[in-house]
């Protein structure tokens, strides 16, 4: 992060009777001291219950100075996960956001709030850019749609560029 302390996504896998996985906890954890003697490492999101939800390093979560966005990312409500249809609840489907460099959170987008049926759709993609001060974040797979916020996640505009289209 621009405040020199690490940030990572761990991930741990629970297996229950005969093999079968039961929950993938996702972790977001920050370094307290990085370089020094003393390091330690803060867990600053859990994810627990949503065994298919993790993040995506490559597009789910964004830095830039002292804001940091991370996304949720992977299976989507009414589609087979594990040999399991999962309910919408269970979705990949909320953002979150730090202002202090990952000290404290707060949710600031659930896609159930944008879309009216939000089976078969998951986040893809999360961004801030620097030029607009704008949260950019998307969602996808059934139903499509691309959203900014221009006060830091407290309202949401569904963007007029982008069409939404159907099933992709």
């Amino acid at each position: 992060t621009d405040n020199g302390e690490l940030l990572l996504r761990t991930e741990t896998y629970v297996y229950g009777g005969g093999g079968l996985l039961t929950d993938v906890r996702q972790r977001v954890r920050r370094s307290v001291g990085y370089g020094t003697e003393t390091m330690t490492f803060e867990t600053c999101i859990d994810i627990q219950n949503r065994r298919n939800v993790l993040f995506h390093n490559g597009w789910g979560i964004s830095t830039h100075k002292n804001i940091i966005l991370i996304a949720e990312y992977g299976a989507k409500g009414d589609e087979p996960w594990g040999g399991q249809t999962l309910p919408a609840e269970l979705s990949a489907r909320y953002a979150y956001m730090s202002l202090d460099y990952g000290v404290t959170w707060k949710t600031i987008f659930d896609a159930k709030d944008h879309i009216a049926d939000t089976n078969g759709v998951h986040l893809h993609g999360i961004c801030y850019d620097p030029y607009w001060e704008r949260i950019w974040i998307n969602c996808g797979d059934r139903v499509s749609g691309l959203w900014y916020s221009d006060d830091l996640g407290a309202t949401w505009i569904e963007s007029e560029y982008f069409e939404r289209i159907g099933e992709v």
